[in-house]
């Protein structure tokens, strides 16, 4: 999570089309964990159903977070047509 806050609120050099990537494939990684478990181990899933519905919320929006900022994330270069 400390990546995600330095990139997003660090200088906007940091923003670049690759650190968004980057926080892509890191979010998928620190989120899925929380579902991947759950067709083998259902004692890795969520204790009940706020722990899930907390669990889908927490992912949504920080997704949404994620594709929201996206025009942040363009280089110069890219804005010129």
């Amino acid at each position: 999570m400390a990546v995600f806050l330095l990139i997003f609120f660090g200088p906007p050099r940091w923003r670049t089309p690759f650190a968004w990537w980057t926080v892509l494939i890191l979010m998928l990684g620190y989120y899925a964990p929380f579902w991947i478990g759950e067709p083998f181990l259902p004692a890795l899933s969520a204790p009940n159903l706020p722990a899930e519905v907390i669990h889908v919320a927490m992912a949504a929006l920080s997704f949404a977070a994620l594709i929201v900022a996206r025009p942040s994330f363009v280089t110069p270069a890219e804005l010129v047509p």
